[in-house]
């Protein structure tokens, strides 16, 4: 952030394009990868975020919540450092993040899809679905602040 301690809209599109590109990966080694166990973590941050007396910005949390548990079922001891690092950010700024989030109702579908493909062993669909998603945050990013959030010409 600056020294007045707003976010720089800048970093936080490099968050996005991150998450973006992050997420693809750990869903496609989640799909390769997970067990019963780990399918049974997912349902059950999706089943918390059903709560329709969830706020938005809670959905929110569930939904970073639902891709820490992805990362773990990736079984990627690096991944699982990285997210927890961009845990801390994120939350800090989620006031930003959930301006540019889906609607309650498009996280929950997707965590639904995403459960299936990763129980399906479906690396391709998980990957597909994940991409999507991420995407659609990027471009609710770039509607909110166009200059400050196109991804950098060098990814």
């Amino acid at each position: 952030g600056s020294a007045e301690g707003a976010p720089d809209l800048e970093v936080l599109a490099d968050v996005l394009e991150f998450r973006r590109i992050f997420g693809r990966e750990v869903a496609r080694l989640a799909a390769e990868r997970a067990t019963d166990v780990d399918v049974a973590r997912l349902e059950a941050v999706a089943k918390r975020a059903e709560d329709p007396e969830l706020a938005a910005d809670e959905v929110l949390k569930l939904d970073f919540e639902f891709y820490v548990e992805l990362t773990r079922a990736a079984r990627n001891r690096v991944f699982q450092l990285l997210i927890n690092t961009m845990k801390a950010a994120v939350l800090s700024h989620a006031s930003f993040f959930a301006q540019v989030a889906a609607a309650p109702a498009v996280i929950r579908k997707h965590q639904r899809d995403v459960i299936h493909a990763v129980q399906s062993h479906s690396a391709e669909a998980a990957v597909k679905l994940v991409d999507v998603y991420l995407t659609q945050g990027l471009s609710l990013a770039a509607l909110a602040t166009p200059a400050a959030v196109e991804p950098s010409k060098a990814s």
